[in-house]
């Protein structure tokens, strides 16, 4: 009777090892590119350079009437400058692309409004969206304020003001009537800020409830100051919070306008990549490698691979 050979087993090289390494990450960020999480609301500003904003109709989320493109709602003084720059800004480990809105005002008593209608986004009890934007300041001023704001109409006071107010040299959070919340950071030029809110729409009922007797939502805005763009989000005690705002318009909660309001005497501000999402990871995304790339990468690895096991 035959003795059968013995089994041997054939170890893997470190090349070997390591191909196949390369090909399983390749493939996992393939598998995770799909289904990535997207901002119901965007705008990268991506139009040609020195083009004036209004009119204009790009990104996503605004819808296709003649009434969601970018308007002014203040008159438009001589002097005033509400055009695209290209490049736009960008930011540490932040997707970013196209150019940026270039917004200044030209005296003390004048500002420059820019507003924009999206789809409307109704809010319910215990709701959450994120909102995020870059902004730079590049000449300054004596009065100088910018700052991005949300609001559930066109002529609601119940806004969300985001960024430096008037009267301020930190990055805060404010609303007609109401107290300004402040951050730490103090608004610097020639530095690109990554600003991100947090709004919880909060029922009279919930514990949040600053006051339970007001017949309308109170909601709670927390709003941090450069936070780590991707998936993890920042804790809320690494934020600054404001509860004086009810975000309402008739009986609901909504979410319906943005603008980009500047000012004054001269000072020179770009905003870009504005977002407005239900989680952190929907406006804060990463840059991602190209599915191509990818692909083709993955591709010569496995040709690799069988060129190494034949030898």
């Amino acid at each position: 009777m035959k003795s059968k050979p013995p089994t041997t087993t054939r170890q893997k090289s470190p090349t070997t090892k390591l191909l196949h390494g390369i090909l399983a990450l390749n493939i996992f960020a393939l598998i995770s590119h799909v289904g990535v999480a997207a901002p119901f609301v965007e705008e990268s500003f991506d139009y040609a350079d020195g083009t004036s904003i209004f009119g204009l109709a790009g990104g996503t989320g605004f819808g296709s009437t003649a009434s969601r493109t970018w308007s002014f709602t203040n008159p438009n003084p001589e002097g005033e400058r509400d055009e695209i720059s290209v490049p736009g800004l960008s930011y540490s480990g932040l997707a970013s692309s196209g150019g940026a809105l270039l917004s200044t005002a030209p005296g003390a008593a004048t500002s420059s409004q820019n507003l924009r209608r999206f789809t409307t986004t109704p809010a319910a009890d215990g709701s959450v969206f994120w909102a995020s934007f870059l902004m730079r300041l590049d000449t300054t001023s004596a009065n100088q304020y910018g700052y991005l704001f949300l609001a559930p109409n066109s002529t609601s006071a119940n806004i969300v003001q985001i960024g430096l107010l008037p009267g301020q040299t930190r990055l805060g959070l404010g609303a007609p009537a109401k107290p300004t919340v402040l951050s730490d950071t103090e608004l610097a030029t020639q530095t690109t800020y990554f600003l991100a809110v947090k709004i919880e729409f909060v029922h009279p009922s919930d514990p949040l409830a600053v006051d339970p007797s007001v017949a309308a939502y109170n909601e709670r805005v927390t709003l941090f100051v450069n936070p780590t763009p991707g998936s993890q989000a920042p804790l809320d005690s690494t934020g600054f919070t404001s509860t004086d705002y009810n975000i309402v318009t008739g009986e609901f909660s909504q979410l319906q306008f943005l603008a980009v309001l500047t000012g004054a005497s001269g000072a020179e501000w770009l905003f870009d990549e504005i977002r407005i999402g239900t989680t952190f990871a929907d406006v804060a995304p990463v840059p991602e490698p190209t599915v191509l790339g990818l692909a083709g990468l993955s591709l010569f690895v496995m040709f690799f691979r069988k060129r190494v096991a034949r030898r």
